[in-house]
């Protein structure tokens, strides 16, 4: 199932629609990945990277209280809005960088060893 509706965010649309295109490529690479989750977040931290943004993400998961009471834990620093703007500020110069990781390299690695 497509995410679509990121109504839980409430960073700017360009945020919004780049994580959520993000995580529609990762879903669609569920086979390819073997439907495991460390591999898909992997992939997505990837993704991030290879378009320059993984720092708007980190922004984007973090504005609504309710959404980060849900999901991070209290000594989590997505729950301290100043540690969260330190971390957003240090992974920004990524963005000027030019990454073109695969996807999928950690099964690329596996397949060649085996």
């Amino acid at each position: 199932e497509k995410c679509t509706d990121p109504k839980e965010f409430s960073p700017s649309t360009k945020e919004k629609q780049g994580l959520v295109t993000g995580i529609n490529t990762i879903k669609a690479m569920d086979r390819q990945l073997r439907g495991k989750n460390d591999l898909k977040f992997r992939a997505l931290i990837c993704y991030a990277l290879n378009h320059g943004i993984i720092h708007e993400w980190v922004n984007a998961l973090g504005p609504e209280e309710s959404l980060v009471q849900k999901w991070y834990e209290p000594w989590g620093f997505m729950r301290n809005e100043q540690t969260k703007t330190r971390v957003v500020t240090s992974l920004e110069p990524l963005s000027q960088e030019h990454f073109h990781l695969r996807l999928d390299f950690e099964l690329a690695m596996w397949d060649t060893i085996h």
